[in-house]
Parts: structure tokens; sequence; C-alpha cells
């Protein structure tokens, strides 16, 4: 069975004349959304107001590199929503930025981890705290490595 085309204002006359909207959407042969949307408008169903915000505007901080957290501190909406605005607006999306590639580890750059680890490992079973141990770790992953024995 092939739904009616229901209009709006039949939909909403229905309805202040008291009919559910199952009934109304059972009547005229269309979803029970449709019926919903018809007498609600096009806003969100938890009552929440779609943010407006003009295309140039936000395509202009776009261009600019902003993330979407700080384009929606500017246009006052979470970064969530601003990503949606960006969809709806059809704006391009920017190219991804590639991490730059960590140089492999030396031999002795492994070496001195496996000991560091060891370390740790034996501290542990001991039941030492950790802050007695020497680590680099941390260190490695800023780039900060240390010469031994000045951490």
């Amino acid at each position: 069975m092939m739904p009616l085309r229901a209009s709006r204002d039949e939909i909403r006359r229905l309805h202040s004349s008291g009919l559910s909207i199952n009934q109304i959407a059972e009547r005229l042969g269309c979803a029970r959304s449709t019926v919903w949307r018809a007498i609600n408008g096009h806003k969100p169903a938890s009552g929440a107001r779609a943010k407006k915000v003009d295309r140039e505007k936000l395509l202009e901080l776009w261009q600019q590199g902003l993330t979407l957290l700080q384009i929606g501190l500017q246009v006052g909406c979470s970064s969530s929503t601003v990503g949606m605005l960006v969809r709806q607006h059809g704006i391009p999306p920017r190219e991804q930025l590639r991490k730059m590639p960590l140089a492999d580890p030396t031999p002795d750059e492994i070496a001195e981890r496996a000991r560091e680890c060891r370390d740790r490992h034996y501290a542990e079973r001991r039941r030492e705290a950790a802050c007695n141990t020497h680590s680099k770790v941390s260190k490695w992953r800023r780039d900060i490595v240390q010469p031994r024995g000045f951490a």
C-alpha cells in the first residue's frame, strides 16, 4: 500500500481536533515521525535549538586551520556541532596532517630500554617504589634522551 502524501495543514488540523499522533498516522497512511515533524516542525526532539552559523564565517574559520573546538568557542557551540555544521554546509574536508615518523631506535637504545624494563620488573617483585628505578622511557617519547647518569 502506497502511503498518501499528507499536508502539514491537514495534520495540524487533525491534531488540534484531539487525535493522537498514532491515530493521525493511521488515518493518513504515513509514518508517525512524519506526523510528529508536521506538528512540531523540524526542531530536534530534545527541545534543543539547532545553532545557526553563517556559512561564510564558518568557511573562513575553517580555512584558517582552526580546530573544531576553536571554531566552536568563536561561534558559541560545541566541537561536535561544528563538525555537523561543516557537513551540512558542504565544506570540503581538510587534508589530514601526517605525524612525523619516529626514527628507529639503535641497538644500544633497545638494550638500554630492555635493561630499564628488567630493573623495573625486579624492583616491583621486590616491592620497591617505582621512583627508585632509573627510567628514560617518558623522556624518549619527548626526544629528550640524556646521557646515563644525568637524569
